[in-house]
């Protein structure tokens, strides 16, 4: 299998398991729970699929790092360097800065 493929296929896993987690936790959370009027014999069976899925998203997540790792080190020296020689500072309200060239 090529790399591209290897990638798209990789992230199709991460979106689905990212989605079974995200889903069974938001039915798991107390006040859904609740307002469902779910029993605990319906909240097990989606523990184990919230459990596993989050361990697979987990993996898939660090094989996809590990994929696109030239990427990340090449986009941190661009970002880097892009940066070097500006001061930032700040100017009106809260968080408001400008970068001023030096």
């Amino acid at each position: 299998m090529d790399r591209t493929r290897m990638k798209y296929y990789l992230d199709v896993g991460m979106t689905s398991f990212f989605l079974l987690c995200f889903g069974t936790g938001i039915v798991k959370f107390a006040p859904v729970t609740r307002f469902l009027a779910l029993k605990s014999s319906a909240i097990a069976p989606m523990t184990l699929v919230h459990d596993w899925s989050g361990i697979a998203f987990g993996l898939c997540a660090l094989l996809h790092l590990v994929l696109h790792w030239n990427w990340m080190v090449a986009m941190t020296r661009k970002i880097g360097t892009h940066h070097a020689g500006k001061k930032v500072t700040k100017t009106e309200g809260p968080g408001a800065s400008v970068v001023h060239h030096e």
